[in-house]
């Protein structure tokens, strides 16, 4: 049974290539090849007005969860 879901769409017209994680409380997306992301607390902030990725106290929470999108995203490759 997962526990998260996978989003990921390529905007030719933007050049954009966003992954998304989304889990029970967390939206996570990263943009392929940018340093910039998103991190939402859906639990703390369920309309997501505010982005947590360069948050110092979310950084173990941001970086634990890039690390399981690319395994999401290498299990889905293969």
């Amino acid at each position: 049974m997962r526990d998260a879901a996978l989003v990921d769409h390529d905007d030719d017209a933007s050049g954009l290539r966003p992954r998304t994680l989304v889990t029970e409380r967390y939206r996570l997306t990263w943009y392929v090849g940018q340093t910039y992301g998103e991190l939402f607390d859906l639990q703390e902030d369920p309309h997501e007005l505010w982005n947590l990725w360069r948050d110092e106290g979310y950084r173990s929470v941001r970086n634990g969860l890039v690390c399981r999108l690319l395994d999401e995203v290498c299990l889905c490759d293969n």
